[in-house]
């Protein structure tokens, strides 16, 4: 994915932006809306960060998949090809994902009401394990982890 005119938020905006994101798709927000922020996000990522969110496809295919309701695979679109991510638990009112980087020890697990809000959820716990002042590392979790 490219980032917008080459605009790259600094670190500080940035997971600011990664945190509110959370906190509103922990509460009750509109997945399809959280989503496509969660993409605007990924694209204005500042470096060095920006090689963990590179999306696979560009903002018209995202927005078909979020026509269509394919949250899931909207979702996993977020997390890319660098990090690697699964479902772990499917549950009538509740699922589980968790996100991770290969070769590293950390990872976030997080227990959302649906597949694909585990998935993004993960994807922005795992982000914001890397901010400074955290443990440098991926390894947290929202406060709803697995």
């Amino acid at each position: 994915m490219e980032a917008y005119d080459n605009a790259r938020l600094d670190a500080a905006t940035w997971f600011d932006g990664i945190a509110r994101l959370s906190a509103r798709m922990e509460g009750e927000a509109r997945l399809e809306n959280c989503l496509r922020h969660a993409f605007h996000l990924a694209a204005l990522t500042p470096p060095p960060f920006d090689r963990l969110t590179a999306c696979p496809m560009d903002e018209e295919a995202f927005e078909q998949l979020l026509e269509r309701g394919a949250w899931e695979t909207a979702a996993a679109a977020l997390v890319g090809g660098t990090l690697r991510h699964e479902i772990v638990a499917r549950g009538a009112r509740e699922a589980g994902a968790r996100v991770w980087l290969e070769g590293q020890s950390g990872e976030a697990r997080v227990r959302a009401s649906s597949p694909a809000r585990a998935l993004a959820l993960a994807w922005c716990a795992f982000l914001l394990n890397l901010a400074p002042g955290g443990t440098g590392q991926p390894g947290g979790a929202s406060h709803k982890s697995a």
